[in-house]
C-alpha cells in the first residue's frame, strides 16, 4: 500500500508536470541512470574501493544504482519573453549490498522546484525556490563535486553584468533535526554566492564560488531554567576555478579552494583536471591530479591527500569500444604510518556512438586494486565490508562486472 500511495503521487506530479507543459513549449525530458552488478574474484558480491576523502576513480569502482529521469514544462510565457516553469526529478540511488536488494529501491523527490528565467528585472537572471541540485562542479573520471549545495532553498542565478554571471542562494535542510526536536535546529542553513565566466584570454574563463553555513537552532525553553542549546559551528569556504578549452584536443581546470571548519580543521584544495581527444586514433583522454592538506586545529587530525588518474578511452570498430582507467591514493597522516592504494581497470564496452561521451554504453569491465598494508578499510562505503567479509589481512581485490550508463 505504501509503495502504491508513492507511485501515485509521483504520477500525479508527472502528469501536471505535463499538462502546463502542452500549454507553452513541450515538456523538456534529460536525466542520467546508471546501474550494473558484479562478483568478486573471491567469491560473493563484487565491491568497491576507496582510500581518504578524496573520490577513487569510478571505471568499475561503482557499486550501485542511480536513476534520474528529470522533467522541465514552462507553464507560463509572459510578453517580457520570460519563461516560468516547474522541474521535477524523481531519484532512485542504492548501494550494493544494502539491505532489501533491487525489490525496495528508494525513490523520493532528488529535484522538484520552481523558476522563472531570462527575466530582464534580474539582468536576465533565473529565479528559483524549492529542492534542486544546485552549484555543482563535478570533476569527471573520480565523479567527485569540488563545489555542491543541494538541498531546499531559493535563489538568483545568472545574473549577466557584462564581465561575468552572479548568482545568490539561501539553503537549508528543513526537514533534519539532528540535535533532536527540542532545538528545532535547521541543518545546513548555508548564504552562497558564485561569479563565473569572466574572461581571461580566448577560450579562457575564471570562476569564484564561496558560502558560509552554519546550523541555526533555539534554547528548549520549556524546561526551567531554559535547557542551552549546543553551539552551532560554522564553515566558510572560497574558491577559485580557471578553464581553458582547446589544450591537447581538449579542455583544462586548475581550482584552487580553502574550507575552514570552525574548532576543526582548515582544508586546502587543489585540482588539475585535462581532457583530450587524439582524432588519428580514434581516442579520448582524462587526467586528475588532487591535493588536499587537512589542517586540524588544536594540534591534531593534520594530514595531506594525493591523488592522481588517468583514462583512455578509444574505438575498436563501430559501438565497440576499449577503455583502460588507472588511478593512485595517498594518505600522509602527521602521526601514523602513511596509506596508499592504486586500481587499474581494464575494459571493453558498446555504445550507442562513436566517440567516448556517446551514450547509452554497456561496459564489461576487471577492477584490480592493491593497498598497502596500514590501511584498516578499504573500501568505499563500511557496508561493503561486512558483505564481502574479507581478510584483515588482505592487501588487495578485484572484480568483474557489467555496467550500463546513459545521460540525455
Amino acid at each position: 500500500m505504501k509503495q502504491t500511495v508513492r507511485c501515485s503521487i509521483l504520477a500525479l506530479a508527472l502528469c501536471g508536470v505535463c499538462q502546463h507543459a502542452s500549454a507553452a513549449d513541450p515538456l523538456e525530458f534529460h536525466g542520467y541512470f546508471r546501474a550494473g552488478m558484479g562478483i568478486n574474484a573471491e567469491g560473493g558480491k563484487g565491491a568497491c574501493y576507496g582510500l581518504g576523502s578524496i573520490n577513487p576513480f569510478r571505471l568499475g569502482n561503482e557499486c550501485d544504482t542511480v536513476i534520474e529521469p528529470t522533467f522541465t514544462g514552462r507553464i507560463a510565457s509572459p510578453s517580457d519573453k520570460s519563461a516560468w516553469g516547474v522541474t521535477v526529478m524523481p531519484k532512485t540511488y542504492q548501494r550494493w549490498g544494502e539491505p532489501g536488494g533491487s525489490s525496495t529501491l528508494k525513490t523520493e523527490f532528488g529535484q522538484i522546484y520552481l523558476f522563472g528565467e531570462n527575466l530582464p528585472q534580474l539582468a536576465n537572471g533565473r529565479l528559483w525556490g524549492g529542492k534542486r541540485y544546485y552549484q555543482r562542479l563535478q570533476t569527471g573520471i573520480n565523479d567527485e563535486f569540488l563545489e555542491n549545495l543541494d538541498g531546499d532553498g531559493v535563489g538568483i542565478e545568472d545574473m549577466d553584468f557584462g564581465v561575468g554571471k552572479f548568482s545568490v542562494a539561501w539553503n537549508g535542510d528543513i526537514y533534519g533535526n539532528p540535535s533532536g526536536d527540542k532545538f528545532a535546529t535547521l541543518s545546513g542553513n548555508t548564504l552562497s554566492a558564485r561569479f563565473v565566466g569572466i574572461n581571461t584570454m580566448p577560450e579562457g574563463a575564471l570562476a569564484f564560488y564561496t558560502h558560509y553555513r552554519k546550523d541555526s537552532n533555539r534554547d528548549d525553553k520549556s524546561t526551567s531554567p531554559a535547557t542551552t542549546a549546543p553551539d552551532a559551528k560554522s564553515t566558510t569556504h572560497f574558491a577559485a576555478y580557471h578553464t581553458l578549452n582547446g589544450v591537447l584536443g581538449g579542455s583544462n581546470l586548475i581550482g584552487l579552494g580553502y574550507t575552514s571548519y570552525q574548532d576543526d580543521k582548515d582544508v586546502f584544495d587543489l585540482t588539475v583536471q585535462q581532457s583530450g581527444f587524439v582524432a588519428s586514433a580514434k581516442m579520448g583522454w582524462d587526467a586528475i591530479f588532487r591535493y588536499r592538506k587537512n589542517a586540524g586545529k588544536n594540534n591534531s587530525g593534520d594530514s595531506t591527500e594525493y591523488a592522481l588518474g588517468a583514462r583512455l578511452d578509444g574505438q575498436l570498430s563501430g559501438p565497440f569500444r576499449w577503455l583502460l582507467e588507472a588511478g593512485y591514493n595517498r594518505v600522509d597522516p602527521d602521526q601514523g604510518k602513511s596509506q596508499s592504494m592504486w586500481k587499474i581497470t581494464p575494459t571493453l564496452a558498446m555504445s550507442a556512438g562513436n566517440d567516448p561521451w556517446s551514450r547509452p554504453t554497456f561496459r564489461l569491465y576487471w577492477n584490480y586494486t592493491s593497498w598497502s598494508d596500514s590501511v584498516t578499510n578499504p573500501y568505499r562505503w563500511s557496508s561493503e565490508a561486512q558483505s564481502v567479509g574479507r581478510d584483515p589481512t588482505q592487501t588487495k581485490g578485484s572484480t568483474i562486472g557489467v555496467q550500463a550508463e546513459a545521460w540525455w
